[in-house]
């Protein structure tokens, strides 16, 4: 307790004859830097950046004192394999590579949205959620982006009926659908919009917020032919953790968005 009140003081006494002024201000923006990033709150997505920063905020602070050419590189070695131990650390596929049991709800993962995209087989798992989705695009931005499979392209159904689980009722999963999507676009038109694609392209998409800073979304896969639907593989993407890969499965949906054809009207 003393050594931290001691080295209060010794701060205070610097700042009061003007020693170490940069080094303290560099200190301060550091700091501040650290706080936003492990609130989310800036760009700096990747927690190695947090450690770098705050490794060259440990040395800078020591350096404030008079030290020997010897101490400088020890500690700057010392801070580079502290580096190299989180770049090199090893990542758990368990936590990126995730089954339907480890969905958050949909209400948490839409949580202050404003444009949603989504693309499914029927997209019935999606659609059920009316509550969320009305609160989506009841905005006044608020946009809703929905692709289904075409039921009358029979190949691409057969494909589909191979890779999803044998319990799926797909031909009905995608009547209850069209109807619930029907209803949506009566009452949001501008808003919301759908669209029916020709190719399964072996996947399901949902993307929240795809130009916003806090954009994130989920890719399942559907496998072939697995006994279960919470079988099936999937990986969150949000923007800030990979600002590339986030665009590329954003692009996929825009490419699907394109290529579908809008039901035709009764």
């Amino acid at each position: 307790m003393q050594g931290v009140k001691n080295l209060f003081q010794t701060i205070i006494n610097d700042l009061r004859r003007g020693r170490h002024l940069e080094t303290y201000a560099l200190v301060g923006i550091g700091i501040i830097l650290i706080v936003l990033d492990l609130f989310g709150t800036t760009l700096l997505a990747d927690d190695k950046l947090t450690v770098i920063i705050a490794a060259l905020l440990i040395l800078m602070f020591r350096s404030r004192s008079e030290l020997t050419s010897a101490d400088i590189a020890a500690s700057t070695q010392q801070v580079i394999q502290e580096i190299q131990k989180n770049i090199e650390a090893h990542v758990e596929l368990d936590q990126v590579l995730q089954d339907r049991q480890s969905y958050e709800p949909f209400r948490e993962f839409v949580q202050d949205a404003t444009v949603l995209w989504v693309y499914g087989a029927s997209g019935i798992n999606v659609l059920k959620n009316t509550r969320d989705l009305n609160s989506i695009v009841s905005k006044p931005n608020g946009q809703l982006h929905v692709i289904i499979q075409d039921p009358t392209e029979a190949a691409s159904m057969n494909v589909l009926h191979q890779q999803l689980d044998k319990y799926n009722d797909l031909q009905s999963d995608i009547q209850s659908t069209l109807f619930t999507l029907a209803a949506l676009a009566r009452q949001y038109s501008g808003k919301m919009e759908h669209r029916l694609l020709d190719y399964s392209p072996g996947f399901s998409l949902l993307v929240v917020d795809p130009d916003g800073p806090n954009g994130r979304l989920s890719v399942e896969f559907y496998g072939y032919r697995n006994d279960e639907i919470e079988e099936r593989m999937h990986i969150i993407i949000t923007r800030q953790q990979s600002q590339y890969w986030f665009e590329y499965w954003a692009k996929q949906f825009q490419i699907m968005w394109d290529h579908a054809k809008p039901p035709a009207q009764p």
